[in-house]
């Protein structure tokens, strides 16, 4: 089985796909998306759906696990957190993904 594992945002946005196979875990790929803070906001949301519809579309996992917002000081930080997990979401239903949410 397959898992990519995202830890969302706009800013940066990581990523990390493992296989399981026979009880054990390899590293398949990892990664991180930084877009620039000059970029428009739906420019940034762009690239991180390019990344996510690249990833799935080669890796073409089973599962899609994806950090829960759950607290953030910051509302700022907190919505473009939540804009990039909803681009991310959408990515998953897109290649018909299962998700598992995490926090």
């Amino acid at each position: 089985m397959i898992v990519l594992g995202i830890d969302p945002g706009t800013a940066a946005l990581g990523y990390g796909i493992v296989e399981s196979s026979r009880g054990r875990l390899r590293e398949v790929d990892h990664g991180c998306l930084a877009t620039s803070p000059d970029r428009a906001l739906p420019e940034r949301l762009l690239a991180v759906h390019a990344l996510l519809d690249e990833l799935l579309e080669t890796h073409r996992p089973a599962l899609l696990a994806i950090e829960r917002l759950f607290f953030s000081r910051n509302a700022q930080t907190a919505f473009a957190v939540g804009q990039a997990r909803g681009v991310v979401l959408l990515a998953a239903a897109q290649h018909g993904v299962a998700v598992v949410e995490a926090t």
